[in-house]
């Protein structure tokens, strides 16, 4: 109904003033090492048949995650929470977002695409009486595209600023983080012995929150990863993904943690524990 795939598409086949947009952004879950991980924001507005369908449940968010390098192909779904449309869809869009995580084992070491778009998740009737043709209903089966959008490209360690690199010159059990702003956004990465790798990706021996507490630590020091403040008071860092899913993973965690746009408040240790969702360290002050 919806096609942004090709050359020669029509962006609105059936619906003219209908439009179709997905941004994906790096999510951070749980520090595991092995996973890549993207958060996908769909908004679609201006083809009333489709969102019904999206509304009652009978049609999802979907994206597809390919690799050319290794042929991986796979999907991921997310329904929509049940809701009234908007009196005026052709203005006000219908949101959802959908999680697209794949090993990293998987898939090779360079692009990888995320295709967007909306899929129907069991037989149903599309209305297409706001269409530009006659029939009022069409009978569609399951897992057929609605709306295809365009493919986004994700660089494959996009969604972690905390990357580890195995160094046969660093000795004696030694870790260098090193600042590395050649890719598409700033991230930090781990040099030590590849003997000492392992070690620092286990949350349970407390090596791997020193990383995440000494990365976090540059932060404030780094213009890539600089906060502004917008018109509608919302902190965000125009400069860095990264830097805007950290914020994001952190508030969602705990709405009044402070952040690296104040030095004298930021605190890297506590933040590396929340974000790695460890125990909180107990307090030095004695109840009364």
């Amino acid at each position: 109904m919806i096609d942004e795939t090709s050359d020669t598409y029509e962006s609105a086949m059936d619906w003219p003033e209908a439009t179709y947009e997905a941004q994906a952004k790096p999510a951070f879950g749980k520090a595991t090492t092995g996973q890549l991980s993207w958060s996908i924001e769909h908004a679609l507005k201006g083809a009333p048949g489709i969102e019904e369908l999206l509304v009652a449940g009978q049609a999802a968010w979907a994206v597809e995650c390919r690799c050319a390098e290794t042929m991986h192909l796979s999907a991921a779904t997310a329904p929509t929470a049940p809701t009234a449309l908007s009196p005026n869809p052709e203005q006000t869009p219908l949101n959802g977002t959908t999680r697209v995580t794949v090993d990293k084992s998987d898939v090779g070491d360079g692009t990888l695409y995320l295709w967007p778009g909306i899929v129907t998740v069991e037989r149903c009737k599309l209305n297409t009486t706001a269409a530009n043709w006659g029939t009022p209903f069409v009978e569609i089966g399951a897992g057929r595209w609605l709306v295809r959008g365009a493919p986004v490209k994700v660089e494959h360690e996009s969604n972690s600023m905390l990357v580890f690199q195995p160094d046969e010159s660093i000795k004696d059990g030694r870790v260098e983080i090193r600042v590395d702003s050649t890719g598409q956004d700033t991230r930090f990465i781990v040099h030590a012995n590849p003997e000492r790798i392992e070690l620092l990706h286990d949350p349970q021996t407390g090596a791997l929150l020193g990383c995440w507490a000494t990365a976090l630590a540059m932060l404030p020091y780094q213009s890539a990863y600089e906060i502004e403040e917008g018109d509608d008071h919302v902190l965000r860092v125009p400069n860095s993904q990264l830097g805007e899913a950290l914020i994001e993973n952190l508030r969602s965690k705990d709405p009044d943690c402070t952040l690296w746009n104040s030095k004298a408040d930021w605190d890297p240790m506590a933040a590396a524990t929340l974000m790695l969702e460890l125990p909180k360290p107990p307090s030095d002050k004695e109840d009364d």
